[in-house]
C-alpha cells in the first residue's frame, strides 16, 4: 500500500502529515526533512528495477509526498540533498553498507540526520588563513528561529485584523453587495454577498467568467472557504 505524506513548514520546523489518519503528526526539523527527501531520491536512483514493463522500488522510494516551503527554507534543503543524495548513493553501492537504506525509516532518518549536521558543523568550523582564524558563513542562509517567531506573529496578527474587519462588516450588514473569492477544492470562485444572517451569509456563485454557478448559496460565517483577504 502506498503511502502519501504532506510535509509543510511551520516557521522554523515542518509539520509531517500521513494520509493514514491512524498516524499522528511529527513535528520535523530542516535536517530531518533534508534527510527524508536524500533517502527517497537515493532509493529512488540506486534500488528501483524494471522488468517486462513493470517498475519495482522499496517501500520507502514508493513514498508519495508534497512539500510546501518558503524559497530560503527550499534552498537550504537543496544544499543539503546535494551532500547527503552522494553519500547516501555511494552507502548503497557498497556491499558493507546497502543494508543501511533497508532499515525501519525512523531509524534511518535518525543516522542521516546525524550525518547531516556533522557536516554543517565541519563546515562552520573556524579556519586559519595565514595566521589568523577566520569563520566561514552559515551553511544554512535561512532565517533563525526567532526570526520565523517574528514572521508568523506578524502573519497571525494580520490574519486576525482581516478576521475582524470582515466580522465587522457581516456585524453592520455593511458587506451586502460585496465580493469575496470561496475556496472549492482546488478551485476558487467570486462570491457576491446577497444576505447575512445571525450564522450565516449568503453568496450568488459565480465562475472565473462571471457565470452564475448557484443563487443564494449558504455558508458560515466561519466558513474556512472564504478567503478572507479578497473581501473587497
Amino acid at each position: 500500500m502506498v503511502k502519501f505524506y504532506t510535509i509543510t513548514q511551520k516557521g522554523y520546523t515542518f509539520v509531517r502529515h500521513d494520509a493514514d489518519t491512524l498516524v499522528p503528526d511529527e513535528e520535523w526539523e530542516l535536517e530531518r526533512v533534508a534527510a527524508f527527501m536524500s533517502i527517497h531520491r537515493a532509493l529512488n536512483v540506486m534500488a528501483t528495477k524494471y522488468a517486462k514493463g513493470m517498475t519495482f522500488r522499496p517501500a520507502l522510494a514508493s513514498i508519495q509526498y508534497t512539500l510546501e516551503c518558503d524559497p530560503a527554507t527550499s534552498h537550504d534543503l537543496d544544499k543539503l540533498n546535494g551532500v547527503l543524495v552522494p553519500k547516501l548513493c555511494e552507502m548503497y553501492s557498497a556491499p558493507e553498507t546497502q543494508g543501511y537504506l533497508g532499515r525501519p525509516l525512523g531509524h534511518i532518518l535518525d543516522d542521516v540526520v546525524t550525518i547531516a549536521k556533522e557536516y554543517i558543523q565541519e563546515k562552520e568550523q573556524p579556519v586559519e588563513v595565514l595566521g589568523k582564524v577566520a569563520s566561514p558563513k552559515p551553511f544554512l542562509t535561512r532565517p533563525s528561529r526567532e526570526e520565523y517567531e517574528k514572521i508568523l506573529e506578524a502573519e497571525s496578527s494580520y490574519k486576525q485584523s482581516v478576521a475582524d474587519k470582515f466580522k465587522a462588516a457581516l456585524d453592520s450588514g455593511e458587506a451586502i453587495g460585496h465580493r469575496i473569492s470561496i475556496k472549492e477544492g482546488c478551485n476558487v470562485y467570486t462570491g457576491v454577498i446577497v444576505k447575512i444572517s445571525d450564522r450565516c451569509v449568503y453568496c450568488d456563485v459565480k465562475d472565473e467568467y462571471g457565470n452564475l454557478l448557484q443563487n443564494h448559496a449558504r455558508f458560515p460565517r466561519n466558513s474556512p472557504r472564504f478567503i478572507l483577504n479578497s473581501y473587497k
